[in-house]
């Protein structure tokens, strides 16, 4: 009699060639999830201090870029004031009449009392006022473009603008002397302040024995200015603070000292993390200069 035997049949896993399948466990999905997190917060951090650091250097070569700007127009017109295409009397406030003779054109609006500087407030900030005279070549022009002929007298005003947005204000210059009326003509936006102080020619009336101006020693405020002394002006100090139009740039508001005052001191510092900085220069009024 033939007998029968069974054998257990092998399970799938146990066949040869055959490996067993298993998924990840839920330890291991955290795991991977929390590795990637942090590759993505720091791929993130990356990005926004890599934005933050284009920020930081657009703002501050624009405000480089505003500041020079502002520095070179006002060198300009600072240089120009008080010249004087022909010559004149020193001694007195009109034309010499044996230079006229020679058939040079009488100059109308002339300095007064040999005056071709003279500062003040305007705004909250200061401001200037400079005199020159024009030319036959028609080189010489206002901050508007207006051509200055050799018969005129050039008067205009730096200032800053009267408002005070957010982003800053603008240089003005002021054509004073204008046929239609005095126009204001912004320059360069971005500014926040501006101080000018005036170097006197010191010595005996501001001369030496040769009757020329002296160099200046100190440098004064507009209101320390005698009235009858702004013809001894020889120099020019301007300081410019520059602000950014951008807000948020720095971490904390920042500590600027201008004209001699912090502008962020006391209990409540300036509302904003904008970008700041002073810079300033001396320029030589060379036309009144020794």
């Amino acid at each position: 009699m033939l007998g029968v035997y069974l054998s257990p049949r092998p399970s799938v896993g146990s066949r040869p060639g055959f490996a067993i399948q298993s998924g990840y466990t839920l330890v291991e999905i955290m795991v991977a999830l929390t590795l990637g997190l942090v590759v993505m917060l720091g791929v993130i951090q990356v990005f926004i201090s890599t934005q933050q650091s284009a920020r930081i250097q657009q703002a501050a070569s624009r405000m480089q870029e505003d500041g020079r700007m502002a520095m070179a127009l006002l060198s300009r017109y600072f240089r120009m004031g008080g010249y004087i295409t022909y010559p004149w009397d020193k001694g007195g406030t009109v034309w010499s009449t044996a230079i006229n003779a020679r058939g040079f054109p009488r100059v109308t609006g002339i300095f007064a009392a040999g005056q071709v500087v003279a500062g003040g407030t305007i705004n909250g900030s200061d401001a200037i006022r400079l005199r020159y005279q024009g030319a036959d070549d028609g080189s010489v022009t206002t901050c508007l473009g207006r051509i200055i002929p050799a018969n005129q007298m050039a008067d205009i005003t730096l200032s800053l603008s009267p408002a005070n947005p957010p982003q800053g204000r603008a240089l003005l210059c002021t054509d004073n002397n204008n046929p239609g009326g005095a126009i204001a003509q912004p320059l360069v936006a971005g500014l926040q302040g501006m101080t000018i102080q005036y170097g006197l020619s010191q010595g005996v009336n501001g001369v030496d024995a040769n009757g020329r101006l002296r160099g200046a020693t100190a440098y004064v405020t507009a209101a320390q200015v005698p009235a009858n002394q702004w013809n001894l002006v020889i120099g020019l100090r301007v300081s410019l603070l520059v602000q950014s139009d951008q807000d948020r740039l720095t971490l904390q508001p920042q500590t600027i000292v201008f004209n001699g005052a912090n502008i962020n001191a006391g209990p409540n510092p300036a509302p904003d993390r904008r970008m700041r900085y002073v810079m300033g220069t001396t320029i030589n009024v060379r036309n009144q200069a020794p």
